[in-house]
């Protein structure tokens, strides 16, 4: 599994993105110097807004793939209906409706993370949990055997995908 998240704010700081790599074991961490003390908010973007995703803007992300960037590769095995392993590759992309190809319509399917307000002293460490199972039971309960590979070009599982995202993130414990 990896992700990207953008447009990353704690209190009066700011960072552009950050690719979180659970298979390399990378980007788990990012720093903030000079966080003002006190109560401070904590945002962040999932995937990149269709402004900010553009091709070849990201040179050290490896996701790119043409019209843009993935906002998460998520790829496994699961047990199918005749409990043999099967493959899942639940990638989450921009949504275009090709129904019409003269005519596409593209969906921005990036959202917004309000993690909420910590009271914060000098270095602080905030943990931001992803609860995984979120992204296959809420509010959408998702049916491996039904969408389980080809999910990039399948508009209606991308919006799912969104809707189901909503619900992945939430504040961990704060040490000082």
């Amino acid at each position: 599994m990896r992700y990207v998240v953008s447009n990353i704010t704690l209190g009066n700081k700011t960072a552009d993105y950050q690719l979180v790599d659970i298979g390399q074991n990378t980007g788990k961490t990012l720093t903030f110097s000079d966080v003002e003390a006190g109560i401070v908010n904590l945002s962040f973007t999932f995937g990149f807004t269709d402004a900010d995703n553009q091709d070849g803007v990201y040179q050290d992300l490896p996701m790119m793939l043409g019209g843009g960037y993935h906002y998460m590769q998520f790829d496994g095995k699961y047990k199918d209906t005749n409990n043999q392993d099967a493959n899942f590759n639940y990638h989450a992309i921009r949504a275009v409706d090709r129904t019409d190809p003269n005519n596409l319509v593209f969906q921005d399917t990036s959202f917004e993370v309000d993690i909420g307000r910590a009271s914060i002293n000098n270095n602080a460490t905030i943990e931001i949990k992803m609860d995984i199972s979120e992204w296959f039971k809420n509010p959408n309960t998702w049916d491996l055997n039904q969408l389980n590979t080809v999910l990039m070009p399948n508009f209606d599982a991308q919006i799912l995908m969104n809707q189901n995202g909503k619900s992945v993130f939430s504040l961990g414990q704060i040490t000082q």
